[in-house]
């Protein structure tokens, strides 16, 4: 976690709603979200490559708890290091002008939450083939959390939610679980799916209640419902409690969502 900077140009030195304007060393160039634990922006860093990410910045109030500082703090370096093409990669976390904010890739695309409201719009479904494939993207996700997770053996808590808007489908068919941690975790989200367990005792039995949380989101009470389900454990050659065993293909019918995304575009 990079130490407390102060400086002239915080999130509020221009009126709000003002941009592009500057932010530390960085410059905010677009809102893309706002939520009970904070704003994104899109923004310019000053680096030579990689220039354009995005910035979560949070509330206001988590710098004034000593506890969620600390915490973050610890486990700040393992969110760093964290790589896998399933999740949003995480670059740095700052403090400037006494407001904590995470800064990661800019994934080019849209959140799961807003494609589900225009599909609702235009009261077209959600295609079953394109859900059993954004669901394994996610299954990988969380397997590769899981994995580190027992490989550090400290205890950390596991996700027991999964907001749509944390499921970002990218223009080049990718789908990315945008996830910063287990300390904004326990943070209040809006609109999350969750799950009963909580706390170091989650399970896989936990990640296949959140998988079978979204595919029944996406697909309702769809007759490809069940059939999806079951395409899903077969996929990951697992039976459905234990979805960490995944298959070694992750991109299957990955062609599939392009299309389905400029179908419904």
């Amino acid at each position: 976690m990079t130490e407390p900077t102060t400086t002239t140009k915080g999130l509020q030195a221009e009126p709000a709603g003002m941009l592009p304007r500057a932010f530390g060393n960085f410059t905010l160039l677009k809102s893309i979200a706002s939520g009970a634990r904070g704003e994104v922006f899109a923004a310019l860093r000053p680096v030579e490559i990689e220039r354009f990410c995005a910035l979560k910045i949070l509330d206001e109030e988590t710098v004034k708890r000593p506890d969620f500082v600390a915490a973050l703090r610890n486990e700040a370096t393992r969110v760093v290091r964290r790589i896998h093409g399933n999740l949003v990669q995480i670059y740095d976390i700052w403090l400037v002008d006494r407001r904590l904010f995470f800064v990661s890739e800019l994934v080019e695309g849209v959140d799961l939450a807003t494609l589900l409201g225009e599909l609702a719009r235009q009261r077209q479904p959600f295609p079953v083939d394109v859900a059993v494939f954004v669901a394994m993207e996610i299954a990988a996700a969380l397997s590769y959390l899981r994995r580190l997770s027992e490989r550090n053996a400290d205890g950390t808590p596991l996700p027991v939610g999964l907001p749509p808007r944390d499921v970002l489908l990218s223009v080049d068919g990718e789908v990315k679980l945008l996830h910063y941690g287990a300390t904004v975790s326990a943070l209040p989200m809006d609109d999350a799916l969750t799950a009963p367990e909580s706390g170091p005792a989650t399970s896989g039995a936990t990640d296949a209640y959140l998988l079978g949380a979204l595919l029944r989101l996406l697909l309702g009470n769809a007759g490809g419902l069940h059939h999806s389900v079951k395409f899903l454990c077969g996929a990951l050659e697992c039976r459905p409690i234990v979805v960490h065993r995944l298959s070694s293909s992750r991109y299957v019918h990955a062609d599939r969502f392009p299309m389905a995304r400029d179908r419904y575009r």
